[in-house]
C-alpha cells in the first residue's frame, strides 16, 4: 500500500491445516511485483480514500454492544468495526475460496490449482481480475470474495477470456473443516465449554484406538469469565478433566479437536439434545448433554 492507504495487493492467508500454506518464498516475490507493477499504475491516477476517524477500543460497535469482553486482540478490530456483526453474522467475512469451488497454487496464486467442475475454471487458468479487482494473491481472492455480492461472480483470466462463476446460496457459510482454524470461532454460541489437546498415536494406540481415530483430552472447563456457564453445564452433564472425548452424536470423523470445537458451534442449537462417547477410567461411557448459549 502507498502513504495514502490504499491497499493493492494483500498477502498470506492460510487454509485450515497448514498456517504456512499460502506463504513462500516465490509467492512473496510475486506479490512484491505485482505491488510495483500496481504502484506504477496508480501513480498516474491516484484515488486517495477517505480519511478515516480517530477511533478508540471503547467506541467499537462489538465493544458497545458486549459492554465487557474478557480479551481483545489487535487482529479483532476489523470485526469489532463492523455494526452488527458477532457470533455466526461475522463468519462469512474474508471466505475461503474453496468455498466456492477454487483454490490456488502456493507459488503463483493467479493460478488454478484446482476447480469444481461448476465453476467453468481448470488446473492451470491464471486469474487476472475477480469481482472487479485485480488479484494477483491468494489473500486479494479473498479480499474480493468478501466484496461479492448478488449471485455469481465475474472472473477474467489470462488472454481476457470472461468467466460467470455462479454462488450458491449459503455459499458463505463455511465447512467446519474449512472455517475451524479461524479465532472467530470462539465468538459462536452454543459452544461446549470444554476442550483440551489432541491425544498423540501413541496415546490413542495405548487405548486401544486406531493412531488415525479422532480423541482429545479434556483438559479444562470453561469455569471462569463472562460464559462460565458454559463449563458448569458441561460439568452437569458428566463431563471431568481427564476424560477422553471419542465421537459427538456418532460423529467422529473429526480433523481434530479444533474442527470439533467449530462443527459444535456451527452447526448445533442451545438446548439440543446431543449424546457424547467417553472414555473414563479406562471405560467407554455415554453422556447425555445440552448445550446452553
Amino acid at each position: 500500500m502507498p502513504s495514502d492507504g490504499t491497499i493493492y495487493h494483500t498477502y498470506a492467508g492460510r487454509d485450515a491445516v497448514n498456517a504456512s500454506s499460502h506463504q513462500s518464498q516465490p509467492s512473496m516475490a510475486r506479490a512484491l511485483d505485482a505491488g510495483l507493477a500496481t504502484h506504477e499504475r496508480y501513480a498516474r491516477a491516484p484515488k486517495p480514500p477517505k480519511a478515516r476517524k480517530k477511533v478508540v477500543i471503547e467506541k467499537l460497535p462489538r465493544w458497545r454492544r458486549e459492554k465487557k469482553l474478557d480479551c481483545y486482540h489487535c487482529h479483532q478490530v476489523y470485526e469489532g468495526e463492523q455494526p452488527g456483526l458477532s457470533g455466526r453474522d461475522a463468519i462469512p467475512r474474508w471466505p475461503d475460496p474453496a468455498q466456492i469451488g477454487i483454490e490456488v497454487e502456493r507459488d503463483d496464486q493467479q493460478v488454478i490449482r484446482s476447480a469444481a467442475a461448476k465453476t467453468g475454471l481448470k488446473p492451470g487458468d491464471r486469474l487476472l481480475r475477480v469481482g472487479g479487482r485485480d488479484v494477483a494473491t491468494f489473500g486479494d481472492v479473498q479480499r474480493a470474495l468478501d466484496e461479492a455480492r448478488g449471485t455469481q461472480l465475474d472472473l477474467v483470466l489470462d488472454g481476457g477470456r470472461a468467466v460467470k462463476v455462479k454462488l450458491p446460496k449459503g455459499w458463505r457459510q463455511p465447512d467446519p473443516a474449512i472455517f475451524h482454524w479461524r479465532a472467530t470461532k470462539w465468538t459462536v454460541s452454543p459452544r461446549p465449554g470444554f476442550g483440551g489437546p489432541n491425544l498423540t498415536a501413541a496415546q490413542k494406540t495405548k487405548l486401544g484406538l486406531k493412531p488415525d481415530a479422532f480423541a482429545f483430552r479434556v483438559q479444562y472447563l470453561v469455569t471462569w469469565g463472562r460464559h462460565r456457564k458454559r463449563g458448569g453445564n458441561a460439568h452437569r452433564h458428566g463431563i471431568r478433566k481427564g476424560q477422553v472425548i471419542l465421537a459427538v452424536n456418532g460423529k467422529s470423523d473429526f480433523q481434530n479437536e479444533s474442527h470439533f470445537q467449530a462443527w459444535f458451534s456451527l452447526t448445533r442449537k442451545v438446548g439440543e439434545r446431543m449424546k457424547f462417547e467417553v472414555i473414563e477410567g479406562g471405560k467407554r461411557k455415554t453422556l447425555t448433554f445440552k448445550p446452553v448459549g
